[in-house]
């Protein structure tokens, strides 16, 4: 749906040859986007095998923040650094127990980012019109450049793959 130049989507395979091909094309950065639940036909797991680091996004919820351990533990198994990032944060006062109390849970699980995404609809919105969420919203391009700054401080200088 993007009309503006974006990304390239590419399919990934289980070799790695797409993503040796990426590193020849001197792609700087490749994101691989996974189902949010370990599968019996392990494409999250060749995923996490293939990346520098694994970012694992978590809403404040008990499930959400319960059902996390698997991913943790693979990346633990395959010996990949990971990082964990809340997201659809509900800001209001009301909610604020609830969210510290995840973060609590989710420390003890590994690293969890201070930049955290909030319950801000530009981002569901934003997708309906094959753009980002801080492309239609300042505060949501603020949360994503935090974001982004972490990510980019915990990824090694030169990746894996070239």
């Amino acid at each position: 749906m993007r009309k503006k130049t974006g990304p390239k989507y590419v399919v990934p395979d289980r070799t790695g040859k797409s993503l040796a091909q990426l590193a020849k094309d001197r792609v700087q950065y490749a994101f691989i986007d996974t189902e949010p639940s370990i599968d019996s036909s392990r494409v999250v797991e060749a995923g996490i095998a293939f990346c520098d680091l694994c970012l694992i996004p978590v809403r404040p919820s008990f499930f959400d923040v319960t059902s996390i351990g698997a991913a943790v533990e693979m990346c633990q198994e395959l010996d990949r650094r990971y990082a964990i990032v809340l997201v659809d944060v509900d800001d209001r006062k009301a909610w604020q127990g609830v969210v510290e109390s995840a973060a609590k849970v989710l420390r003890q699980q590994g690293t969890l980012l201070k930049a955290r995404l909030s319950h801000n609809v530009a981002f569901v919105n934003a997708l309906t019109r094959g753009l980002t969420g801080g492309e239609i919203n300042g505060d949501a391009k603020t949360e994503t450049q935090e974001l982004w700054a972490e990510v980019l401080a915990l990824l090694p200088k030169r990746g894996r793959h070239g």
